[in-house]
């Protein structure tokens, strides 16, 4: 309610709060500690209904993609249960369920190529509210490509878990409280200033509705993507810091994968130990496999250690789990870290521009491709480089790559940053002039 205002006003804020938590349903322990607080909450459920026409193979797809989406949609949404039907009537009625979506899914195990096709409806309206279908190569090890897999069974978890969001009914606290955080998420994307101090202000209202990991450690991921975007968090409306809050989410919600997430990328961001940071961001993707945030902290953790292929392989499953959403951008930029951990310029470059036309005005990518037109010579790509730069950030300068308070952590930990040196030392000036 209301979660667009920033009135300063004690007796407003007092008012407001009343309004928020009148609408949600008592805690039974209102310590915010718990790592799971305690809703009395109507039960939502998932039937998953697969058509498999007895194929072995068929059914591993199947297997794998209820496996993946039920964690990840367990991982935002409480009171929610599983179950696997073979038909609508086998789950027809469920006592206490308030809502019953379901998620068909028909794989076909054709040759040369067998095909997937999901639907997911609301049983109490017959709405069918998402559809998708890919055509994908299956061996018993991975299913090719696996982007269009990956892809899928994303979009498929955050369909389900929009759909559990938004049902009829009278909304519940927890409701409220995932709602806000959603569109937190979104304006975080956008990266306008206006927007992250708005996507600030929306956590902390869905975090005092219903305590959870996920809007209290996103908290601190706006701060740190205000400050690699545009190197001051001043303009947000509380200046907690980056570090404290991501702490505080680990600390009360240990077991959330967004909290050891945003733990991973804070840990390595503000010189913790990468050991701890990359345990984080390994057990957010247990607890979790399609958080796309995630296995960009852990891509960024393996390049910083030099194991740059497994890098760049979790960079590309970031960017498979991301594709067709407000993020892809975001994740699109650590295709581009880790491919230039490979010492692959020409793929780092085309990882760069896919982020830049995706997000004209995110500066970090735009970085990089200063660093890897330098490095590769090209002295006109290097030139429409350093302009486009400048139009995000006018006061820069290349040395600056160099300084270590300035936002290009793991281009200072790879061969990259060498090619930089080397050419500061050259002179850019003479690479301008040659072309």
């Amino acid at each position: 309610m209301f979660e667009d205002l920033d009135v300063a006003d004690p007796h407003f804020e007092s008012w407001i709060r009343a309004r928020r938590l009148a609408s949600a349903t008592p805690y039974r322990n209102s310590d915010h500690s718990l790592s799971k607080p305690i809703l009395l909450l109507a039960r939502r459920r998932v039937a998953f209904i697969a058509d498999c026409s007895g194929s072995d193979p068929a059914r591993q797809v199947a297997g794998r993609f209820f496996a993946l989406t039920s964690k990840a949609i367990e991982a935002q949404v409480d009171s929610v249960s599983f179950c696997e039907a073979g038909t609508a009537a086998e789950y027809e009625t469920f006592d206490g369920a308030a809502q019953v979506i379901a998620m068909r899914i028909v794989v076909r195990d054709g040759a040369p190529r067998g095909s997937l096709s999901v639907t997911i409806s609301e049983e109490t309206s017959g709405c069918v509210i998402w559809t998708e279908s890919a055509q994908l190569a299956m061996d018993a090890d991975e299913l090719a490509p696996p982007s269009k897999f990956y892809s899928i069974v994303s979009r498929a978890a955050d369909a389900v878990v929009d759909a559990l969001t938004r049902g009829g009914g009278s909304a519940d606290g927890y409701e409220m409280a995932l709602k806000l955080f959603n569109s937190a998420r979104l304006l975080t994307m956008t990266l306008e200033k206006e927007n992250l101090a708005l996507a600030d202000r929306q956590c902390a209202a869905a975090f005092e509705i219903a305590p959870r990991g996920g809007p209290l450690s996103w908290r601190a991921l706006i701060r740190q993507i205000s400050h690699f975007q545009h190197m001051t968090c001043d303009f947000l409306p509380c200046q907690e810091p980056t570090r404290a809050l991501a702490a505080h989410a680990l600390e009360a919600f240990p077991e959330d994968s967004m909290a050891q997430c945003v733990g991973a990328h804070t840990e390595y961001l503000f010189g913790g130990s990468t050991r701890q940071a990359l345990r984080l961001a390994e057990r957010s993707i247990q607890a979790n496999p399609l958080n796309a945030l995630a296995w960009a902290a852990l891509a960024n953790l393996q390049t910083a250690m030099s194991d740059y292929r497994t890098g760049y392989d979790s960079a590309r499953r970031a960017i498979y789990l991301s594709a067709g959403t407000r993020a892809a951008h975001f994740l699109e930029f650590y295709g581009c870290i880790a491919a230039a951990g490979l010492g692959d310029y020409q793929l780092a470059m085309r990882h760069a521009r896919a982020a830049a036309l995706l997000s004209p005005n995110f500066a970090p990518p735009r970085r990089y491709l200063v660093a890897l037109k330098a490095s590769t010579n090209d002295g006109l790509g290097f030139r429409s480089a350093l302009q486009e730069l400048r139009q995000i950030e006018p006061s820069f300068e290349m040395t600056q790559l160099l300084d270590r308070s300035y936002p290009v952590n793991t281009m200072r930990r790879i061969s990259l940053i060498d090619n930089v040196e080397g050419r500061l030392r050259r002179g850019m000036a003479a690479l301008l002039e040659h072309h």
